[in-house]
């Protein structure tokens, strides 16, 4: 540069336009009037201004980016890039960079915690001050929000905590029920030390929105979500309210959940189930066609559009034919004899035959036993041991006689064979069942099958009997059937 001029009495000088961090010589003379002094010199090095405009971007739970602007007038070579703790004032990493880069991207930080970036510029003689700027990492969220346990009213929470040290949680659920047209919103603070959490109190069969959110003293993580559907209850309290020979009454209690049909199976012990889907507003149902003096287990589920409740199962059983309100004993447990004494068990639909004797028990004023030929149902009519012989004296057709605990017999008349009346009687039954016939006629129809009790003194012989009781057990059949078919669907 071109030497500048003081005056004698000036001892200093300020030179100004120079480059920071760059090495300089001065050079100092005196003038005198005839000759000049000796040079006098120095070096110098300009110090280095830090760098500009010093800025953050791009700051996440685990890395930052650092930019800056090279200042003016200055010989920079580089820049160095200094990572801090705030907390513990210890260095975390250093690091160096040429003139051209003025971005830093730091990595590897820690989740919610305070840092201080200092960045100083390098000249080949010199380092520069750092400016410096302070950065606070974000929380990182909570991982594998996990919806399991699953139940008709609780839903269990679990997932993977953050790595930043946390204050608490932020847990929000909502659901959008079918019952309502708005969104339900509820939430709840946890300790910042919780990895589950056990929603209760919800609604069965019900899709819920489920929001999890750390929180540190540095601000809130990211929100994770996760959905959950509640199980689906079952029906409760089914029980049999009232049964008939045909049909089986059973009431039940709704569930909770919103449902959409039922899922109703009936099924005769160990035979193949009859599936039927009934509407959603039922209470109760009738169930029909069945057969008298049957086990049945019934089983109900509900449906729900997210999907299926348990079963709820009942077992009940219909009662016997019952006719001219007989008790049901008589019913139910007919006895049979044979003149030669064998024993046989037969179990049908309707009745059994069980322990067959000879001939049954008479009252003791009884001069002759009578033996027993056919006991199915009841007689209608009666008369007393006094009366036997007279009645048998005013007809010659076949009487049956038939002593009941009062002393007094039950009586039917007819000049057919039990065989023939039998099957005059199974003919008629088909013939109903063919045609639509009133239920009264129906009744009265079955009730004659009641007069089949016979009392002679000329049983049938041990090859007719067989016969006849198989025509007798095709007749209580298709009785059955008829009686049947008059329920209804």
């Amino acid at each position: 540069r071109k030497p500048s001029l003081r005056s004698r009495d000036v001892t200093n000088a300020t030179i100004s336009g120079l480059y920071g961090g760059v090495q300089y010589s001065l050079t100092v003379l005196a003038y005198g009037m005839w000759s000049d002094s000796a040079n006098t010199s120095i070096a110098c090095i300009t110090g280095l201004p830090p760098p500009t405009n010093l800025s953050l971007g791009g700051v996440t739970h685990g890395s930052a980016i650092v930019q800056w602007l090279q200042p003016v007038s200055a010989h920079v070579v580089g820049y160095g890039v200094w990572l801090t703790d705030r907390e513990t004032l210890s260095i975390i990493s250093t690091k160096f960079l040429p003139a051209s880069e003025v971005t830093a991207a730091i990595t590897g930080l820690t989740p919610a915690t305070e840092y201080v970036v200092g960045v100083n510029c390098i000249s080949l003689f010199v380092e520069g001050p750092q400016a410096s700027v302070t950065i606070a990492t974000e929380t990182d969220p909570p991982l594998h929000l996990v919806v399991e346990g699953i139940q008709y009213t609780t839903l269990s929470l679990t997932w993977t905590p953050p790595v930043a040290k946390l204050i608490e949680y932020e847990l929000e659920y909502s659901s959008t029920s079918q019952r309502r047209k708005r969104r339900s919103l509820s939430s709840v603070n946890l300790p910042r030390n919780s990895r589950s959490f056990l929603l209760e109190g919800l609604v069965p069969a019900t899709q819920y929105i489920i929001s999890l959110t750390a929180v540190s003293r540095f601000g809130r993580s990211k929100t994770v979500n996760s959905t959950g559907i509640t199980g689906t209850d079952p029906p409760t309290d089914l029980n049999v309210r009232n049964v008939s020979a045909t049909w089986m009454y059973v009431e039940w209690t709704p569930p909770v959940a919103a449902v959409v049909s039922y899922d109703f199976k009936v099924a005769e012990v160990g035979k193949q189930e009859i599936h039927s889907s009934l509407s959603s507003d039922l209470r109760s149902f009738n169930i029909t066609k069945l057969f008298p003096m049957t086990k049945y287990i019934i089983r109900i589920a509900a449906v729900s559009m997210y999907g299926r409740s348990v079963e709820v199962v009942v077992v009940g059983s219909t009662a016997g034919v019952n006719f001219n309100n007989t008790d049901e004993d008589d019913v139910t447990t007919p006895l049979m004899t044979t003149k030669d004494g064998q024993e046989m068990k037969i179990r049908t639909t309707l009745f059994w035959f069980e322990q067959l004797t000879t001939t049954p028990k008479m009252k003791d004023s009884m001069t002759e036993s009578l033996p027993f030929v056919l006991n199915l149902f009841d007689s209608i009519s009666t008369t007393t041991v006094t009366d036997v012989k007279t009645r048998q004296d005013e007809s010659t057709s076949p009487t049956a006689l038939f002593a009941n605990g009062n002393g007094r017999y039950q009586t039917t008349r007819w000049n057919l064979s039990p065989l023939q009346i039998i099957r005059q009687l199974k003919d008629e039954v088909v013939r109903s069942s063919q045609d639509e016939t009133p239920l009264e006629d129906v009744i009265r129809i079955v009730s004659r099958i009641c007069h089949l009790l016979q009392l002679d003194k000329t049983p049938p012989s041990s090859s007719e009997f067989p016969v006849i009781l198989e025509a007798a057990i095709d007749l209580l059949s298709a009785s059955s059937e008829l009686i049947r078919d008059t329920q209804g669907p």
